[in-house]
């Protein structure tokens, strides 16, 4: 066996997806810490510790980096904080309604943001925008608790819920477009390329929806639930699965290429 050798110690577990804008790298621990770092050679620029715990999700604009935390204390509501991207200065922060069990996305003003409450056996959540300028709801979308981080395509913003469908609400008003059901819990983030849709599910097949319409153009089974994110390049989607297998596939057909 070989040794590792860290590129960069953050001495906490980190569950969150870094993000990469221009010269700087961001990172979210499960203590509610966020760092930028050089991206070229890990050096730390500046780590500020928000209050709660696990960070879910990051996003950037204008400046400042929009963290989505959990919990505010252990089981309190989560928030979202605003913190200067260039010196890690916290600026302000959201109190949410309820925990929030999403990353953020950001477009024209509004985070989205996906919450959940009630208990094991009968949870629930709703689907925020949240305007930056008045640092206030401008609408929310009730449904299943919400998992992933949503996805801004045009007009509409996607959000996977635990409740089995994907959601496609309108940014403009949080109306419901179309909703898509699969057979079990949705936890991974959905993609969006041209007029197609993609998410995977736990009942092990990646969907491939008209962005429209949420009418089905083809699945792919796999032998293990999908959770993670699909990602496109060319006309080939990749995708890993639970059966510990990534996949390659056609964009157009839904054929295998390679595994």
């Amino acid at each position: 066996m070989t040794s590792l050798t860290p590129w960069f110690d953050a001495g906490v577990t980190l569950e969150c997806d870094p993000l990469v804008v221009e010269d700087s790298l961001y990172i979210a621990g499960l203590d509610a810490s966020v760092r930028s770092l050089h991206p070229a050679t890990g050096k730390e620029r500046w780590s500020v510790k928000l209050r709660g715990t696990q960070v879910n999700g990051l996003a950037h604009g204008d400046g400042i980096v929009y963290a989505a935390v959990s919990f505010t204390g252990t089981v309190g509501p989560g928030t979202i904080c605003a913190v200067d991207a260039a010196t890690g200065d916290a600026q302000w922060v959201h109190k949410a309604a309820q925990h929030v069990g999403t990353g953020p996305a950001l477009a024209d003003g509004a985070l989205y943001y996906g919450m959940s409450h009630g208990s094991i056996g009968d949870r629930a959540g709703e689907l925020t925008a949240l305007d930056l300028a008045m640092r206030r709801a401008r609408w929310t979308f009730a449904a299943g608790p919400f998992a992933g981080t949503p996805f801004v395509i045009g007009d509409d913003v996607l959000a996977a819920s635990q409740d089995g469908a994907l959601y496609c609400v309108r940014r403009g008003d949080g109306s419901l477009r179309w909703r898509f059901e699969t057979a079990k819990l949705l936890a991974g983030t959905p993609a969006a390329i041209d007029d197609l849709v993609l998410a995977g599910s736990f009942d092990s097949v990646l969907y491939a929806l008209d962005s429209g319409t949420g009418q089905e153009r083809w699945r792919f089974e796999s032998r293990g639930p999908f959770r993670a994110s699909p990602v496109v390049a060319s006309d080939t989607v990749y995708v890993g699965s639970y059966d510990e297998t990534l996949y390659a596939i056609g964009l157009n057909t839904g054929k295998l290429r390679w595994r």
